[in-house]
């Protein structure tokens, strides 16, 4: 009764019939198995080892239960605790057109991390996909053999699954080699498999092959043409893989607009379809994407903050700083999310969740500043020749580099505002930090390099747009797919 409650979704039901059945007879490896998958579902990650590791204990040679171990063990390392490491670090910056930091840079220097504890994550998160990989190997090890003895269409299907997870760990650990290799076997039992082939594709971008990542996604979809997660991934490498490309444009919106006809509730499609839209200069329709999302979600900030990007490219400047102020608003409740948890956390002495926290609050952080340094040129855009207006967008500015402040362009926008209302010393000021933080992050930025303060527009009529602001897709791909074949 139990797994058909889980089956059904319906896991309250499920925890009360496999405790009533646990207490009827303990040993019976089944319960504690169907119990630990319906716990992994619910992303009860440590109460599911619990549960798995009972089961193991009653019989240490079930392949099912090492498999269920495998998948938990990952989802713990890259679900429960998941942290921001220099990768997730730089692709932030580069998102947010704002110079990410070196590795070293943000390890030692910024974040103020304590170093032990930081690597005491590092460590853990390791150990725990390693744990993962040795649990599916031993599953499929003990599946083969019986195989062996009596082979079935059952355990083929089963033995593609667990290599396809085993593929899944191995990724996570940055083993796409091995993780690509892991799922080709998978495929080799099982060619007629949609997420299996998902996988291989998501190996295959996390190795940046990203045209044959499309192509496996492809076959995803032949097999599945309602495989959603196939459609979406594929539309984001087609967002991502050459923004300013026409023909990539129009294939990312294609895919959104299968992903809605399939979902038509998925708000962060109708975000990248509005991306892909905008990119494309037809922010009209953009617009209608974002408002689409907001119809669904009138708490995602994101979408009110491309929404604010895309008035802005229409000129509608009042509207567009609406928007941008509504997303801060939602940036700032999340900030304050994390900085509470942080706070919890700390006073429980759960070290490491709380360090999960402060990286959390960090990237919002970010974000925000940011956001505000975009909130900023919009008032300083409205405001031209209006002294008080342009205070207004140096509070902004100050707001923005007090989040972050290897915020190059909000140094820049101060620059600019303070010589419109006639403070050449603290514009020039501004424009020698913004310079002086260009070269301790080593960066090339084109936006210090087009600087020259002689010639500030003090006599322009209209402010130079300096940051090129792109509309920021949500989201960033599906996880891989685990299946445990219970």
């Amino acid at each position: 009764m139990g797994a058909k409650h889980v089956q059904e979704k319906k896991y309250f039901e499920a925890d009360v019939s496999f405790e009533r059945a646990i207490n009827i007879n303990s040993n019976d490896i089944r319960i504690w198995i169907n119990k630990a998958s319906s716990l992994e579902a619910q992303k009860r990650l440590d109460d599911a080892l619990n549960a798995v590791n009972k089961a193991i204990d009653i019989d240490s040679n079930n392949a099912d239960a090492w498999n269920i171990k495998g998948v938990i063990l990952s989802g713990i390392a890259t679900h429960k605790q998941e942290k921001l490491d220099t990768k997730l670090f730089n692709r932030c910056m580069d998102k947010y057109k704002i110079p990410f930091i070196i590795d070293s840079m943000f390890i030692e220097n910024y974040v103020d991390l304590d170093s032990d504890s930081h690597g005491t994550w590092h460590n853990r998160r390791v150990i725990y996909l390693a744990q993962s990989i040795v649990a599916i190997k031993k599953a499929i090890k003990i599946r083969s053999e019986e195989m062996e003895n009596k082979p079935s269409n059952v355990l083929k299907d089963w033995l593609a699954t667990a290599w396809s997870n085993l593929g899944i760990a191995l990724c996570w650990l940055d083993k796409c080699d091995e993780s690509i290799e892991a799922i080709n076997r998978a495929i080799e039992i099982k060619a007629d498999c949609a997420n299996i082939w998902f996988n291989k594709g998501v190996a295959l971008q996390s190795s940046v092959q990203l045209f044959d990542a499309i192509q496996t996604f492809d076959e995803a979809i032949r097999l599945d043409p309602m495989h959603k997660q196939s459609w979406f991934t594929k539309g984001l490498i087609y967002l991502e893989i050459a923004p300013s490309s026409d023909e990539a444009n129009v294939n990312a919106i294609r895919c959104f607009n299968r992903v809605i006809e399939i979902d038509p509730l998925d708000q962060d499609t109708w975000i990248n379809r509005g991306i892909a839209l905008s990119r494309r200069g037809d922010n009209e329709e953009a617009i209608k994407s974002m408002e689409k999302a907001l119809e669904i979600n009138p708490k995602n900030y994101y979408a009110w903050l491309n929404l604010g990007i895309c008035l802005l490219g229409l000129g509608r400047f009042e509207k567009a700083l609406y928007s941008v102020n509504k997303a801060l608003e939602l940036y700032h409740i999340k900030s304050l999310y994390w900085h509470n948890m942080y706070n919890s956390l700390i006073n429980d002495k759960n070290y490491i969740d709380a360090d999960n926290a402060y990286d959390n609050e960090f990237i919002i952080n970010v974000e925000i500043s940011w956001v505000l340094t975009l909130s900023g040129d919009i008032i300083s855009q409205l405001a031209l020749w209006n002294q008080e207006s342009f205070v207004n967008a140096l509070r902004a500015y100050d707001e923005a580099i007090e989040k972050y402040r290897f915020n190059i362009l909000a140094r820049c926008g101060k620059c600019i505002a303070f010589n419109f209302i006639g403070n050449p010393y603290y514009s020039r000021k501004a424009y020698l930090d913004a310079i002086s933080f260009n070269h301790l992050l080593n960066q090339n930025t084109p936006y210090i390099d087009a600087f020259e303060w002689p010639r500030y527009w003090r006599s322009s009529s209209k402010l130079v747009s300096r940051t090129n602001f792109q509309p920021t897709s949500q989201n960033h791909y599906y996880r891989p797919l685990s299946n445990q074949n219970n």
